[in-house]
Order: structure tokens, then sequence, then C-alpha cells
């Protein structure tokens, strides 16, 4: 009769070394997951500074110096 429980104790470590190894697993893959996307964001934020700047570029041509700009009169007649 003693026999059965350490059968029954070795299934339940099997069972539970199998759900350990499972959830290694998916944490595994959840950590390569965040890996790629932190280094698309990287590469994202990286393009989005580069628009940036030039966008900045693209505005400085348009404004006008201080001394240069005049304001504007409207007539409200």
């Amino acid at each position: 009769m003693k026999a059965q429980p350490i059968i029954s104790g070795r299934a339940t470590q099997a069972e539970i070394e199998a759900r350990v190894a499972l959830a290694i697993q998916q944490l595994d893959q959840v950590t390569q997951q965040n890996t790629t996307s932190a280094e698309a964001l990287a590469s994202g934020a990286g393009e989005l500074s580069a628009e940036a700047d030039q966008l900045k570029e693209a505005v400085a041509f348009f404004r006008a110096d201080q001394a240069v700009r005049r304001p504007v009169r409207r007539s409200l007649r």
C-alpha cells in the first residue's frame, strides 16, 4: 500500500517539472518578443528624430528674420 503514494508523488513531480519547463519556454518567448519590439521602437524613434530634424530645417527656411518682419495691418472698414 505504501508504493502507491510514492508512484503518485513521482507523477506529480514530473507534472510540476513539465509545467515549470513550459513556463520557462513561455517566458523565453515573451522575452524574445519584447526584445524585438524594443529594437523596432528604437529604430522607429531614430527615424522619427531624423524626420523631425528635417522638418525643423524646412520650417526654418520659411522663417523671416525678426528685423525684417513687419506687422500686417488690416482695415476694419
